[in-house]
């Protein structure tokens, strides 16, 4: 009988590279996120910015912690 033999690969993690994407955001959304933090805006005015496509769901939600619903 053949022994099976084991093989252990030693892994260079160091040598790898972590990729962080750059985030975009829309034209709107420091204005938004100032209005909102500032209590100038409440969460349906936030909402419809992104309604009239100024802001992401991504990014209502980024700005609000809260889940989008639309």
């Amino acid at each position: 009988m053949a022994k099976a033999k084991e093989v252990t690969e030693a892994v260079d993690t160091s040598a790898e590279e972590t990729i962080q994407e750059e985030v975009q955001h829309s034209d709107w959304f420091y204005k938004v996120k100032d209005y909102y933090d500032t209590k100038r805006w409440n969460l349906v005015m936030v909402k419809n910015a992104v309604k009239k496509d100024k802001i992401t769901e991504e990014e209502y939600e980024e700005i609000t912690g809260r889940k989008y619903k639309a």
